[in-house]
C-alpha cells in the first residue's frame, strides 16, 4: 500500500490493473451512450447474450451472477427490467434452485440485432492487433483472470 501512495505518475499509469479499469469503464460508458437506442445498458446486453449462448435460451439466475461477476441484487434488477420489456421470461423457484431466466423470442430479436454493434466495437478495440496478436491478448487475458479468482478466492500458492 505504501509503494502505490509513493508511485510516480508514470509508474502510476503502468499499473495493470487501473489500465484494465479505465479500459472497461471507457467500454462500458460508450456501450450505454449507443444502447439507449435500444433501451438497454450494457449489463442488459450482457445476461441476453448469455442466454442466447446456452441451450434453450435458459439459464438460473445464479449462472449469470457468476458469469457477470454481479451480487445478487443486481441480477435481480436487471431480470426485472428485461422481464418487463418482455425480453425474458422468469421462471418459478423451486426449492432452494435459483429461478431459471429464459430469453423471449423479441429477447433473441433484439440480442442479434445489438451483438452486431457489439462485434464492430470489438473490432475498433483490436484494431491494429494481428490474428495472433488478438489471440495471444485473450489467452493473456484469461490467465490474468485466473489469477485474479484465484487471489479473490484467498490462494496466493503462486
Amino acid at each position: 500500500m505504501y509503494k502505490m501512495l509513493h508511485m510516480s505518475m508514470e509508474d502510476y499509469t503502468e499499473d495493470i490493473g487501473l489500465k484494465i479499469k479505465r479500459i472497461n469503464e471507457l467500454i462500458y460508458r460508450h456501450s450505454n451512450e449507443r444502447l439507449v437506442g435500444w433501451d438497454m445498458t450494457m449489463t442488459q446486453c450482457r445476461i441476453l447474450s448469455i442466454l442466447s449462448a446456452q441451450p434453450g435460451g435458459k439459464a438460473t439466475q445464479r449462472c449469470l451472477e457468476q458469469e457477470l461477476c454481479v451480487s445478487h441484487p443486481t441480477v435481480v434488477g436487471v431480470i426485472r427490467r428485461l422481464n418487463t420489456k418482455g425480453l425474458v421470461k422468469i421462471g418459478d423457484q423451486k426449492g432452494n434452485l435459483s429461478k431459471e431466466i429464459t430469453l423471449t423470442e423479441s429477447g433473441l430479436q433484439t440480442i442479434d440485432s445489438v451483438e452486431s454493434w457489439m462485434h464492430e466495437m470489438e473490432d475498433i478495440l483490436l484494431n491494429g492487433l494481428s490474428a495472433q496478436e488478438r489471440d495471444d491478448l485473450l489467452r493473456m487475458l484469461d490467465i490474468v483472470y485466473s489469477n485474479s479468482l484465484r487471489l479473490s478466492e484467498g490462494d496466493r500458492s503462486y
